[in-house]
């Protein structure tokens, strides 16, 4: 069973290796960003980096990075670690009780065969709820792997939407503070909105 897992690890490492390698080639370089300017609306695509974190997790975050602007923020630093620690987390807590479970599975049935010594000093009712109780938990980490599969998912595409929209510090809401001077000489504080519709 374990060769299984080590296969199929191997297999999904390799291509998601392989479709990183051919999605950056196709983007822009830096180099030619110095050179050209890009207008975002016409080169990103927010389903584009959608279509690339459902391939690849975490992708959908870097191709938003090659797009952005020197005046926006780079969260890669803090999100990738975050889907690829919850990812690897979600895949270790799911093969670790998988293979408790199948112990647990197979010493229930070696049990039904009257030949069989076993070195567990557990009955039958606790190795039932020990093979359940595991069962469980793999099912909770492949639950909270898909989670963070679509969390980073939605997270991709939203970033992408967000893109388009302008979050610069001059936004067209404007709210201060004001101080006026009544017709008996008191003071009055007030505050004031400014909206501009653009």
């Amino acid at each position: 069973m374990m060769n299984i897992y080590k296969k199929l690890s191997t297999y999904w490492i390799a291509k998601s290796i392989l479709i990183l390698l051919v999605v950056l080639s196709s983007a822009p370089s830096f180099a030619q960003d110095s050179l050209a300017v890009y207008k975002l609306d016409s080169v990103h695509s927010a389903r584009k980096s959608a279509i690339v974190a459902a391939i690849i997790p975490g992708g959908g975050h870097i191709y938003n990075q090659i797009y952005k602007t020197s005046d926006m923020k780079n969260k890669l630093w803090w999100k990738l670690p975050i889907v690829y620690g919850g990812l690897g987390a979600a895949v270790y807590f799911t093969v670790f009780n998988h293979q408790e479970y199948t112990f647990f599975h197979n010493e229930r049935l070696n049990r039904l065969d009257p030949n069989f010594a076993t070195n567990l000093a557990y009955s039958d009712g606790q190795l039932k709820t020990l093979q359940e109780q595991y069962r469980a938990w793999r099912d909770y980490s492949i639950i909270a792997g898909l989670g963070v599969y679509l969390l980073q998912l939605v997270d991709a595409n939203v970033e992408g939407h967000l893109m388009h929209f302008d979050i610069s510090n001059e936004l067209s809401l404007d709210a201060h503070p004001s101080l006026m001077f009544s017709q008996d000489k008191n003071m009055i504080f007030g505050g004031g909105i400014v909206i501009s519709f653009r």
